[in-house]
C-alpha cells in the first residue's frame, strides 16, 4: 500500500481523463507527459514506484545498474463498464506495476497466467476455476484495493477486465508504470 492522498489523485485523475479518447493513454505520450506534469502528488508517486521497485529488484537479484537515472514510464486508465485490457506482457521494462488511486470491491481484478500455462492447461485439463483449493492454479487473480501498489516481472503475461457494471464515480482507475531498461 502506498501512503498517498489516494482520493486527491482519484478526483483529479476522473476530471483529466474525460479527455483521453479511449480507456488508457497508454498510446498517447504526449497526453502521458501532460498528465505527469500536472498530476498532484506525483512526486511522492514516483519516488514509491522507484523504491518499491529497488526492494523488489533485489529480491529478484536484478543488477541495479539498470535502472540507473531512469524514472518510471506511466500511463493512466481508467476501467468503466465493459472496458476490459488483453492479455499482454511488457516488453522493453525490467519491472512492470500499477498503483490504484481507486477500486473497490466491484472493480475487475487482473488475471496474471503462469509462465507454463498453456503445458500446464494439456498436461493437467483439470486446471480450472472449478479446480480443489488446493490445486496449482495456472491463473492468478488480484482484485485491487486502493492505495494499492502491484508489481510484476514485465515478461508476465496479464489481463484485465471486463470491467462490471459501476457508476463513473466508481470507476477502477490505474497509474501503470514500466520501470528500468530491459
Amino acid at each position: 500500500m502506498v501512503d498517498l492522498d489516494h482520493d486527491v489523485i482519484a478526483t483529479w485523475m476522473r476530471k483529466e481523463l474525460s479527455g483521453c479518447k479511449d480507456y488508457t493513454s497508454y498510446f498517447d505520450k504526449d497526453f502521458n507527459s501532460r498528465m505527469t506534469r500536472n498530476m498532484p502528488l506525483c512526486g511522492e508517486l514516483l519516488n514509491a514506484i522507484e523504491a518499491a521497485s529497488a526492494t523488489y529488484a533485489k529480491t529478484r537479484y536484478m543488477d541495479l545498474k539498470w535502472f540507473d537515472g531512469s524514472r518510471p514510464d506511466i500511463w493512466f486508465s481508467e476501467y468503466i463498464e465493459g472496458e476490459r485490457h488483453t492479455l499482454h506482457n511488457h516488453p522493453r521494462a525490467l519491472i512492470a506495476g500499477t498503483y490504484y488511486p481507486y477500486a473497490d470491491d466491484d472493480s475487475c481484478p487482473i488475471a496474471f497466467r503462469h509462465p507454463a500455462h498453456g503445458m500446464m492447461e494439456i498436461a493437467e485439463p483439470w486446471m480450472c476455476e472449478t479446480a480443489p483449493k488446493d490445486a496449482v492454479h495456472t491463473i492468478y487473480k488480484l482484485r485491487p484495493k486502493t492505495g494499492m501498489l502491484n508489481l510484476w516481472p514485465s515478461w508476465m503475461m496479464h489481463e484485465v477486465g471486463p470491467q462490471g457494471p459501476v457508476p463513473k464515480e466508481r470507476s477502477r482507475l490505474a497509474i501503470s508504470f514500466n520501470y528500468g531498461r530491459g
